[in-house]
């Protein structure tokens, strides 16, 4: 796993990126990303580019595999479909959102303490936050992490 992040962090692989400390806004630079996860599998995701106007949002069933990748047979584990709806979303807009800063909202208290912190005291938590950490650098992302309330979290329509 070392020799694995060590090649996927090696500074060569990585895009170029001038880091603005001057504390000027990028105004319209950013994005907007909502994530959610439901209590039947699903997964939705917005993404709001506010340099072209344009929204986007995704949504779908997660495989019956990953019942069994989380160890659990019919019980499911909504922290970490929490943490993957982060994940797909980044997946899935990644060409939208490299090199860019990226405001990400997440309705859930343990899955934004973890993609924060970048680990959970539950090993599936930490594994899918340390996903999401390698994603931001590897997208060469800004993010910002924060928390909206359930019924305010526009990814839960999708």
């Amino acid at each position: 796993m070392r020799s694995f992040l060590k090649g996927l962090l090696d500074p060569s692989l990585l895009p170029g990126r001038a880091i603005d400390v001057s504390g000027v806004s990028m105004q319209g630079d950013h994005v907007v990303v909502y994530s959610d996860a439901t209590g039947r599998w699903g997964l939705g995701v917005v993404l709001i580019d506010l340099q072209t106007g344009l929204c986007f949002f995704a949504a779908g069933q997660c495989p019956q595999w990953l019942w069994f990748t989380f160890g659990c047979k019919e019980k499911m584990i909504v922290n970490q479909l929490e943490g993957l709806a982060v994940i797909v979303a980044d997946l899935t807009f990644a060409e939208l959102i490299r090199c860019r800063r990226v405001w990400h909202f997440v309705d859930n208290g343990a899955t934004l303490s973890a993609v924060v912190n970048g680990y959970s005291g539950k090993p599936d938590l930490a594994h899918v936050s340390n996903v999401c950490c390698i994603l931001s650098i590897a997208l060469s992302l800004d993010k910002w992490y924060e928390h909206v309330a359930g019924p305010a979290n526009v990814a839960d329509l999708p």
